[in-house]
């Protein structure tokens, strides 16, 4: 099954979604996704608890989400054992009840970009936290959280096209470059990488058909035109200072490391 509904908040988040996105081109099955993602929030907890360590001040929109979705399962579950999904649930059945609520807040867009590899805005709704429950009690202040998923497309032209892995490394690679940046002096943060967050690599294609990752949607304008038209010269001065200063950056970094 998939979802082709596109967000009815009126939060800039969405307004810019709904710019960029357009209906479903290629379906996933959103009944798969949402008990992946179920299973995805149990593993986090368990590490938590494990690891004794929670720095919720530290905790970026993914790991606030995990925590809500999981909040929010023991809620509609009478028992802890169902509260943690096995990985079988999460990799199979279409039909288990622990995942109809996530799914039932779940949304998705297709973007109308993203090369040869199908790329998709997902929507997860905290308004409501029960069935029954139409209060917004939520503590995400914008309602929603955005993610976006990246996956093979389902007719892979040749065995080494489409390398989401390689993307996958040479972002977190690159996220753990600004880190080193962030606690070293001042003036290295603009040596920083302008990508957004990876989160999760999934290899077992029986869950969306074929391999895909998650990582941070970032808000902003996507040009097509490299001649950047609606720009001033002053603006497209501006961007292709900033285009040479990300080279730059990207030419400092010590691959090798």
């Amino acid at each position: 099954s998939s979802s082709s509904s596109s967000s009815s908040s009126s939060t800039d988040t969405d307004i810019e979604a709904s710019a960029t996105t357009t209906q479903l081109r290629e379906a996933l099955d959103m009944n798969q996704l949402a008990a992946w993602w179920l299973n995805l929030a149990a593993v986090s907890n368990n590490n938590s608890n494990n690891n004794h360590h929670n720095n919720s001040s530290n905790e970026d929109s993914f790991e606030q989400c995990l925590q809500w979705i999981q909040d929010v399962n023991s809620e509609n579950t009478s028992t802890t054992t169902t509260a943690t999904a096995s990985t079988t649930q999460a990799r199979g059945d279409k039909h288990k009840p622990s995942s109809c609520w996530l799914r039932s807040h779940m949304e998705l867009r297709q973007f109308g970009h993203g090369q040869s590899n199908p790329t998709f805005l997902v929507r997860i709704d905290t308004r409501r936290r029960r069935r029954n429950d139409t209060d917004d009690n939520s503590n995400n202040k914008n309602n929603s959280f955005h993610f976006v998923l990246r996956k093979k497309p389902a007719r892979v032209a040749h065995v080494t096209a489409h390398a989401l892995h390689r993307e996958y490394r040479v972002l977190s690679q690159l996220h753990q470059h600004n880190l080193q940046q962030i606690k070293r002096q001042q003036q290295r943060r603009r040596r920083l990488i302008p990508i957004p967050r990876v989160y999760a690599y999934c290899t077992d294609t029986t869950i969306l058909g074929a391999e895909f990752y998650l990582m941070q949607y970032v808000p902003g304008r996507v040009f097509v035109d490299p001649s950047l038209p609606g720009l001033s010269p002053a603006q497209r001065g501006q961007v292709v200072q900033e285009m040479i200063r990300t080279l730059v950056s990207l030419h400092q970094v010590d691959y090798a490391a």
